[in-house]
């Protein structure tokens, strides 16, 4: 999930109402974070430790934007459940 949030550092930003992150969206660090070696400890560090796993999610999560393809397996996760909502709608 970590990984997800630092793909989006506008919503990191938002969500634990800091400043200044989204800039850092276009470092090399942040282009890929799916490679990242540790995505939760580079989010800690970021936020000067204002990143907590279960309070930081529920946070961020509403600000992440589903169109955001800098992680390849956050946008994998968006066109699976837009696929899955395209077939239930179907189904309906």
């Amino acid at each position: 999930m970590e990984a997800f949030y630092l793909a989006d550092l506008r919503a990191v930003e938002q969500g634990l109402g800091l400043g200044k992150l989204a800039r850092q969206q276009e470092t090399s660090k942040f282009r890929d974070p799916d490679h990242l070696g540790s995505p939760s400890r580079e989010l800690v560090q970021l936020t000067g430790a204002g990143y907590q796993k279960v309070s930081g999610s529920r946070a961020i999560g509403q600000f992440l934007d589903p169109d955001n393809l800098r992680s390849p397996s956050f946008a994998q996760l968006v066109r699976g459940i837009r696929r899955l909502e395209q077939e239930l709608l179907a189904l309906a």
